[in-house]
């Protein structure tokens, strides 16, 4: 399969040299399609964050007409959604970096709540700075999101900087020489693929938030929508394997440190089942208790999951699972972590659980935390109403095609 692929992208090319467009495009698509059906229906988990930033270009790029206003109006849409992950205690608090060993790479641990808070505000915002008429104000926005690639590529790599950054300046960096050549007949901008393709983006987003209050702490519904970045994880499973006598087959526990690496339930209890469970594999055990020990940012462990047989279970992936449990609603509480990191831990090392706190806020994040309430709802209400002058300026206000001069 793997081969075929490549080939479709070599023959792609070969015709692209060649421009014959069809054919290149047609070949483009298979990968495409291939792609696609893998991440998104056959094997969710296989989804990354990253790949919504070349799926949903890539919609537009093969089915919609007027691409590159379909582009540019869809682009900042992605970016104002990063923020909605981030409207939470690991960014408002700032406990996502100041609780790894490493902090914000060249910045004060002190600086860290403003620099959190700065960046939420600046999703929101400057999302929408990179459709400002004035020149001003879309260029400071082109370079600040540019910046903001840059620096995040020493948290993730660059392996993600690279493709949003080439399709940040494709679609914006030269803009005034790419205009389209407007249709005879006017029509909105925000056409029907363009309407689809961002209701798709934006329900898929919604959907974490609609089955769980913290989709951080149950992980339900999050391999729909965005998640990056969205909590600093620590995960540490325990399993016992017993046969139908009884008896004790195995012991097994498992986890990582790795703030990026997350608890899926609904991925392991599918590997119990098939790898352990006798009803549904090759399995020998007749029943499987399984725990999970789960912090967040810093805070306490929680067993958010502690079941006598994994076996029966079932995994609502439409509504909340009531033996996935949350600090507020009957988990208990076990332990505090140490500090992780990122580099060089790779997929990390098992956590450790300690009976002290271990790591401390500062006085900004307490200070943060009294307030934590207010905060949050003010950034939603100015998540929402960004979200929605957002939809009225590019599809209700009657945008349409005409050629666009950017105010001095």
């Amino acid at each position: 399969m793997t081969s075929g692929l490549l080939a479709c992208l070599l023959f792609s090319g070969i015709f692209a040299v060649r421009k014959k467009w069809s054919w290149a495009l047609v070949l483009l698509l298979v990968v495409f399609t291939w792609k696609f059906i893998w991440n998104m229906v056959l094997y969710d988990y296989a989804t990354s964050n990253f790949d919504y930033f070349i799926f949903i270009p890539s919609l537009l790029f093969f089915f919609a007409r007027n691409k590159i206003c379909q582009l540019r109006l869809v682009w900042p849409l992605l970016y104002l959604f990063a923020a909605l992950v981030k409207l939470n205690d690991g960014w408002i608090l700032g406990t996502y970096f100041s609780s790894l060993k490493t902090g914000l790479p060249f910045l004060p641990d002190l600086s860290i709540p403003y620099i959190t808070n700065g960046t939420i505000l600046f999703e929101i915002f400057g999302a929408l700075g990179l459709l400002a008429r004035n020149r001003r104000v879309f260029y400071f926005s082109l370079w600040a999101w540019t910046a903001f690639h840059l620096y995040s590529g020493i948290l993730v790599g660059y392996f993600y900087p690279v493709r949003c950054l080439s399709i940040l300046w494709a679609l914006f960096g030269f803009q005034d020489s790419q205009e389209e050549v407007p249709p005879s007949k006017k029509e909105t901008l925000f056409n029907a693929v363009g309407v689809l393709v961002a209701c798709y983006f934006c329900v898929a987003n919604f959907i974490p938030r609609i089955i769980s209050t913290n989709p951080s702490e149950t992980f339900e519904g999050m391999n729909y929508g965005f998640h990056m970045f969205d909590a600093n994880h620590q995960c540490l499973y325990q399993f016992r394997y017993f046969d139908e006598s009884g008896r004790i087959l195995k012991e097994m526990e498992f986890g990582t440190s790795h703030p990026m690496a997350r608890c899926y339930p609904q991925f392991v209890l599918q590997k119990i089942k098939r790898l352990y469970c006798q009803k549904f594999a090759m399995g020998r055990a007749e029943r499987v208790e399984w725990s999970l020990r789960h912090s967040t940012n810093g805070g306490a462990f929680y067993e958010t999951i502690s079941v006598t047989n994994a076996c029966s279970l079932q995994f609502k992936a439409f509504s909340r699972n009531d033996w996935i449990k949350t600090k507020g609603n009957g988990a208990l509480l076990v332990g505090y972590p140490e500090k992780n990191g990122i580099y060089p831990y790779q997929s990390g090392a098992l956590p450790k659980v300690y009976s002290t706190p271990q790591i401390q806020m500062n006085s900004t994040q307490k200070w943060i935390l009294n307030h934590y309430d207010m905060i949050l709802s003010t950034y939603f209400v100015l998540w929402f109403a960004t979200f929605f002058w957002y939809i009225r300026w590019t599809w209700g206000h009657g945008f349409q095609i005409e050629p666009q001069v950017r105010e001095s």
